[in-house]
């Protein structure tokens, strides 16, 4: 019971930092006036995320300390 709690956990916290990033994509692109044809965000896109989205955070923690 507490690996599928664990599961859950993981998924439920990508689910939000997929989130957190699609919201920044969009005010980045409305900002920056972006095409949508440059780069299409999707939703393979986003289940990658929601699957590796401890290696995004230490990545961006690096990437704030340098």
């Amino acid at each position: 019971m507490e690996i599928l709690q664990f599961i859950l956990s993981y998924l439920l916290i990508g689910v939000c930092v997929s989130f957190l990033v699609d919201i920044s994509f969009s005010t980045i692109r409305e900002k920056l006036e972006l095409e949508d044809d440059e780069f299409e965000w999707g939703n393979v896109e986003r289940i990658v995320i929601i699957l590796i989205w401890p290696y995004a955070i230490i990545l961006l923690i690096k990437g704030i300390l340098k």
